[in-house]
């Protein structure tokens, strides 16, 4: 939860909250905890809406109707994504900025229109707030008037393929323009058919708002992208572009195009709150942030990107494809997420991310794969007088699965004795837990592209390999996009020559 959140250390008291908005009383349930009397039943939308309403009147000062069947936003989240974006408009100076000089845009306000009206009661902001559904606009200036604040949010509605473009004032500067863009892409995944993995746990809460709210053509990404486009016209006339997301695996491929279109500034942050994670994008085109944010970082210079060619591949579409093929499945033996964000008969783009470093030290992971396989095979000789065994060796390539995809122990090795003589049984754990060892936790994200190119004359990469026998070939190119680990893609290279070799 951000620093400033306002419920970091301030835990909601349903009981008290009860006394001052006596219509949530209802809804309040006996808690298992010693610290308050009560809870609430978060699966139950009535109880939700309630409670929203409920800490904007008492947290602060804001009187909200939600109507039935429209989205009812968290509270905690909004708030987290609020002082995101006092980070970024701070970034100038180091001051957050107040008052009616700080014009914003809510793209989709929606009935409650919440962005607004904590905009504007925290710091005094205006906005231009759109809205596609009348009902919501309605409800959103009965909420507007309310408390106040005719004078400092606008409410306009707009068609349903109008995000900034056509919605803007011109020759009006913006600030900024937050979004919660509807998640989904269809109803299957909105109720957790191909959304949600089975290792995570079911969500505690329900899923509110109706189908436009949450569902659009392309998901989220889709939308985002649309946002981008309109970006791409305005340019400075909004100074933070910006807008939440329900996935992190919608991060990769916005900030692949983001990049790829040479938009100077991206950044992205986590919105934690409780167990639900969020996440945020924000790009902008004034150059001038771009120093802020680097000098912010230490100033780091970005890696260079790393090329290697594959001659063993034909330069075709067919020879493209196997290719991209012969990297995937190296990639996944390392333990990475890789996903597509561009295919063409011509290029293929995966963004691809590490959690642990499984490429270094195979020479040293031979090594102790070879000393294990001999301890094995002593074992088995002192055990053949008593006990018949087959499959009596451990193949190198089953005993990388198990390195690779798993944390072993001794008892996890392929035939396993049940008994073994104490002075094996150290040796050949000793070996596997310094094999376990090997692998470094590290995070990095990188783009890998692999593409049909014209050969060059001279060598590139792959050990001084020349690309001019033909006029088409097949080369990779792998740029670090962000992460502790900035020579990820430089070790990667040197990984993928070391398998070509081998091969």
């Amino acid at each position: 939860m951000h620093p400033r959140n306002y419920y970091k250390d301030n835990k909601p008291d349903f009981g008290k909250l009860a006394e001052t908005r006596p219509s949530l009383k209802p809804f309040l349930l006996p808690s298992p905890s010693t610290t308050h009397t009560y809870t609430l039943d978060f699966s139950d939308q009535d109880a939700l809406r309630e409670l929203t309403c409920a800490l904007l009147e008492c947290d602060f000062g804001l009187r909200v109707e939600l109507p039935v069947g429209k989205l009812i936003p968290t509270l905690t989240l909004r708030l987290n994504y609020i002082h995101w974006v006092e980070d970024l408009l701070s970034c100038t100076n180091g001051n957050i900025p107040t008052g009616d000089s700080v014009l914003g845009v809510d793209i989709g306000t929606g009935a409650s229109c919440i962005y607004p009206l904590l905009g504007s009661k925290l710091n005094g902001w205006r906005f231009l707030a759109t809205e596609i559904d009348k009902d919501s606009v309605t409800c959103a200036l009965s909420n507007i008037q309310r408390n106040s604040m005719d004078t400092k949010i606008k409410v306009v509605q707009v068609s349903m393929e109008t995000l900034l473009l056509g919605a803007l004032e011109d020759q009006q500067q913006y600030h900024f323009c937050v979004c919660n863009p509807p998640f989904f892409g269809d109803g299957e995944e909105r109720y957790g058919g191909v959304a949600r993995s089975g290792s995570r746990p079911v969500p505690s809460t329900v899923n509110t708002g109706n189908e436009y709210e949450t569902i659009t053509a392309g998901g989220e990404v889709e939308f985002v992208q649309r946002i981008i486009r309109d970006s791409l016209k305005l340019g400075t006339m909004v100074r933070w572009y910006t807008s939440m997301l329900g996935k992190k695996s919608s991060l990769s491929p916005l900030k692949a195009e983001l990049k790829k279109l040479e938009v100077p500034v991206i950044v992205t942050t986590e919105l934690v709150q409780g167990r639900t994670r969020r996440w945020a994008l924000g790009w902008s085109f004034d150059h001038s942030l771009k120093h802020k944010q680097d000098s912010g970082q230490g100033a780091r210079k970005r890696p260079h990107p790393q090329e290697m060619a594959l001659p063993s591949f034909p330069g075709t579409p067919e020879g493209l494809s196997e290719a991209v093929c012969w990297v995937q499945a190296r990639f996944k033996e390392l333990q990475m997420e890789c996903s597509v964000v561009v295919q063409t008969s011509s290029c293929v783009e995966l963004i691809c991310s590490a959690t642990k470093n499984t490429w270094l030290n195979q020479r040293r992971k031979r090594r102790l794969l070879q000393q294990l396989e001999r301890l094995k095979q002593q074992q088995q000789q002192q055990q053949s007088s008593t006990v018949a065994r087959t499959n009596t060796s451990w193949p190198l390539p089953q005993l990388l699965h198990l390195l690779y995809y798993s944390t072993p122990t001794f008892t996890d090795l392929p035939d396993a004795p049940i008994q073994d003589g104490q002075d094996n049984l150290a040796q050949r754990q000793k070996l596997m837990d310094e094999l376990t060892s090997l692998h470094t936790p590290c995070h990095a994200e990188f783009l890998w592209t692999t593409a049909l190119q014209e050969r060059a004359a001279g060598p590139v990469a792959k050990k001084g390999a020349c690309l001019g026998a033909c006029p088409l070939g097949v080369v990779m190119r792998g740029e670090w996009l962000e992460g502790e680990d900035r020579d990820i893609v430089h070790q990667i290279v040197q990984y993928l020559n070391n398998s070509m070799d081998v091969q």
